[in-house]
């Protein structure tokens, strides 16, 4: 039932940010997953292809704050392969670059962030921005990286 479907959906994304308010990364993590999965069944629509990089983006965000970088890495690729809009993608790669600087692949992550930096992602705000928000959001969880200092400052 089609109806059902949409009205499933809905839930997940209403789900997510309770959690993660409540900090219940790994739940989250599960619900977004769980997303992924529902999503992946349904009609192949750009609508739909919208929906399911959406889903990534939220999947590597909780991967990153349960500390499964790679995780992370393969739910933003595979957001990424969708081609969807430059704003969803300029966020599938804050969050791909951010793994990698978990994974002291400080390269990668530098080329991402500078090859970012002056997009938009799709609420608005600049990469780098972005970027910046993400970097206070995790220190205040504990989650630190010595390269974040590093990425800042090429970002200013």
């Amino acid at each position: 039932n089609a109806t059902w479907k949409t009205d499933l959906t809905w839930v997940y994304g209403q789900i997510l940010p309770l959690l993660s308010e409540l900090k219940r990364y790994s739940e989250a993590a599960d619900i977004a997953q769980r997303r992924v999965a529902h999503l992946l069944k349904q009609a192949d629509t750009k609508a739909n292809k919208q929906a399911l990089a959406e889903a990534y983006v939220e999947l590597a965000w909780y991967e990153l704050f349960n500390k499964k970088p790679k995780n992370a890495i393969a739910a933003s690729e595979k957001g990424l392969k969708l081609g969807v809009d430059e704003s969803t993608n300029a966020m599938l790669n804050t969050n791909l670059a951010h793994a990698y600087l978990f994974l002291n692949q400080h390269e990668k992550a530098k080329a991402i962030y500078l090859g970012n930096k002056d997009k938009k992602i799709s609420d608005g705000r600049s990469f780098k921005q972005a970027v910046l928000d993400d970097f206070k959001e995790f220190r205040k969880l504990g989650i630190n990286h010595p390269d974040m200092k590093r990425i800042e400052k090429l970002l200013q």
